[in-house]
């Protein structure tokens, strides 16, 4: 009985020391404690505000969560399968030409939900009677904004690049300063929209962390472009090529994961090798 508990010990510890087992570990803690932290400051929220001021603020997330479905369309899901792959091959030109892309797509969603939030008093108006409402939840959507640009695309390149324990860290860091910035607004004076303020302090906090992040993302993997001339490249690549090509390469990744057996593991499928073809 102890040699099958040993033996079951040392099997389990030579799979720690996987680094595929380590990175799954560590973004699984990330992910645990973003929730918590979401969990206890809600929980907070709605001690602070009591139920009225609870109501108005639930009612403007609410709102602002239609502006959410425009923001996160599953762009930065597919950039982030063809970031890998060109990244896999060494392709430079590739990996920055995709990571453009998820930043002006990030620009061209948010001049959509901008025109949302600028008729966010209106329809707060016509459908709770309250325009205030419609002002906190235009807060909330350029908070939304700001996170869908500078801090996805580090996102996906802290993932391509195998950074996880930092793409962890910076997970956690969002949830964590925008509900610590909500919670200190509200109790210094600032009511309702101070909880709505907080949320934009601290997506401006990350975004300016996240762009510091790109210097030791570049340090230690030099694929990757500076971030100025990242930004510079945003102008010139072409969102409408790129726009039907991850719709492509989300559908079939979608569809491949869905006929996929427990047997299978992605080395053993056919990669995608659209992409090779893209910019030639």
């Amino acid at each position: 009985m102890l040699h099958v508990i040993h033996r079951i010990r040392e099997q389990f510890l030579n799979l720690t020391r996987h680094w595929f087992v380590r990175d799954v570990v560590t973004l699984q803690i990330g992910s645990f404690a973003g929730t918590l932290v979401q969990a206890i400051a809600g929980v907070a929220l709605a001690r602070l505000l009591q139920p009225e001021l609870f109501g108005l603020y639930t009612l403007a997330f609410s709102m602002a969560s239609v502006a959410s479905i425009v923001l996160s369309s599953g762009a930065q899901d597919a950039v982030t399968t063809i970031a890998g792959e060109a990244h896999a091959r060494k392709d430079a030109t590739t990996l920055k030409n995709s990571l453009a892309f998820l930043i002006k797509y990030g620009l061209s969603a948010g001049a959509v939900a901008s025109v949302l939030a600028l008729l966010a008093p209106w329809i707060a108006d016509m459908l709770y009677g309250n325009r205030i409402i419609g002002l906190y939840a235009e807060v909330l959507i350029l908070a939304s904004i700001i996170s869908t640009l500078l801090y996805s695309v580090t996102l996906v390149a802290l993932q391509v690049s195998g950074m996880i324990s930092r793409l962890a860290f910076l997970t956690l860091m969002d949830s964590l300063v925008r509900y610590l910035c909500s919670i200190l607004l509200f109790v210094v004076g600032f009511g309702v929209l101070g909880a709505v303020m907080g949320h934009m302090v601290g997506a401006i906090v990350v975004a300016l962390f996240a762009a510091l992040s790109w210097r030791t993302i570049v340090r230690t993997d030099s694929l990757f472009p500076r971030l100025r001339s990242l930004i510079i490249q945003v102008s010139r690549v072409s969102l409408r090529r790129h726009l039907g090509f991850s719709y492509k390469t989300t559908t079939l990744q979608h569809l491949k994961h869905r006929r996929q057996t427990p047997l299978d593991t992605p080395a053993s499928n056919k990669k995608i090798n659209s992409t090779q073809t893209l910019y030639k």
